[in-house]
């Protein structure tokens, strides 16, 4: 029989917390808050920055219910594997084509895979099927032939029950995939920099991701631990890396781990817990912005309703 157990989706890859996993346990100091309290435990990779059922489209039959895990995101992150492997390995040459579009479209993903985003996904979604329908309500009774349902939403309640649970995947892998922010992102000057000498190991958290500029202003830039000692950067110009270049290693490492902490909502992941005051004192201290503003859920609603 086939195994209906609810999946593991996740929103931090094991792949990348396993660079963290440098002891002799093979595990990973992860650091979650609880009741407003950072808990500290060690825990395999695999065991920790997942939700069971996240990218489920709920309504459909099984065998297509885990598509955005099954076909989308796990053949992602199998590539973006390859792609972290050869950053930690990089050298002088030029990196291959397929391989700077597969780690683009995984700092994509790292934008909006998380639990919250997710949700806020699915719930616009449904927000645009009702007030889509709602919107044709009236030119629909005009033309309902005796035997149809008395209200569209009736109709699509019997016959496309999941309709807005699919439109919410589809969405997703849309931003996910957005080609002009994808193009925006491969243009930049790419590159690996490792604050070996600082006394303090970067940290991971479940928003990991830097980016405090839209991507196309000049001085945008990207930053993103791939390792205890290792970051990837990308930016618009040399700005970026010549002040990197200008701070102590200690300074970059403290900067760095302050703003993963700060935009952290559940998780942060460390070699061990040697930096869980600094993690307590941080956490969560400099939240995102919502992943869709006010204006676009208006702008989206105003065109369901035509």
């Amino acid at each position: 029989m086939p195994n209906h157990q609810p999946e593991k989706h996740h929103f931090m890859p094991a792949f990348q917390q396993q660079q963290w996993a440098v002891g002799k346990d093979g595990n990973i100091c992860e650091m979650k808050l609880i009741n407003r309290k950072v808990v500290p435990k060690r825990v395999h990779p695999n065991a920790s920055g997942y939700m069971r059922n996240l990218y489920t489209t709920d309504g459909l039959p099984t065998d297509k219910a885990q598509y955005l895990e099954t076909d989308f995101f796990k053949p992602l992150d199998a590539k973006a594997s390859n792609a972290l492997n050869f950053l930690l390995n990089l050298n002088k040459q030029q990196w291959p084509v397929e391989l700077r579009q597969n780690w683009t479209h995984y700092l994509m993903s790292l934008m909006y895979r998380h639990p919250e985003t997710v949700s806020i996904v699915k719930d616009h979604s449904k927000t645009i099927w009702r007030e889509g329908i709602a919107s044709l309500e009236p030119d629909y009774a005009n033309h309902r032939r005796p035997n149809d349902p008395d209200a569209l939403a009736d109709f699509f309640a019997f016959n496309r029950p999941a309709a807005a649970q699919v439109g919410a995947t589809k969405l997703m892998m849309r931003i996910v995939s957005n080609d002009r922010a994808m193009a925006d992102i491969a243009k930049m000057h790419w590159s690996v920099i490792r604050p070996t000498r600082s006394r303090f190991t970067l940290l991971l958290s479940d928003r990991p991701l830097i980016r405090p500029l839209g991507l196309n202003e000049p001085d945008a830039y990207i930053i993103l631990p791939i390792a205890p000692d290792a970051f990837f950067l990308a930016s618009n110009n040399h700005k970026a890396s010549n002040i990197i270049a200008s701070w102590s290693h200690d300074r970059l490492v403290r900067q760095i781990n302050l703003a993963v902490v700060g935009q952290a909502v559940e998780f942060v992941w460390g070699v061990d817990d040697s930096q869980l005051s600094f993690v307590q004192n941080h956490f969560g201290k400099s939240p995102l912005p919502p992943p869709i503003t006010a204006a676009q859920r208006e702008r989206a609603v105003a065109a369901a309703r035509g």
